[in-house]
């Protein structure tokens, strides 16, 4: 489930990027940045798919699956770093940053 909670807020966040266009600085990075991301879910997904179709118990098949079980859990530490980064450069709402606390 939270890889479908990723996968959508990626979604939202890129159709909030691209309604902004050029006005936001990091425009470019957030698109490819979030463009990555969905890519590399969408990947894992399938993998994941792929690993739970095919019997682990099958010894010719072991290895293959335990380097891709590796593959996928590189891959989504991968895409946890780029999410970070995209929180980073995340979209500002150009609202007044002037605080009245009083």
């Amino acid at each position: 489930m939270f890889d479908v909670a990723l996968l959508t807020a990626n979604a939202s966040q890129l159709k909030h990027t691209l309604t902004l266009g050029d006005k936001s600085r990091f425009y470019l990075l957030m698109v490819i940045l979030i463009g990555t991301s969905i890519l590399l879910q969408v990947l894992v997904g399938i993998v994941f798919i792929y690993l739970g179709y095919h019997n682990l118990e099958n010894e010719q098949r072991q290895k293959r699956l335990n380097n891709l079980n590796n593959l996928t859990t590189i891959l989504v530490f991968i895409i946890t770093v780029v999410n970070v980064f995209i929180s980073g450069f995340g979209i500002n709402n150009n609202q007044s940053n002037d605080i009245d606390y009083d």
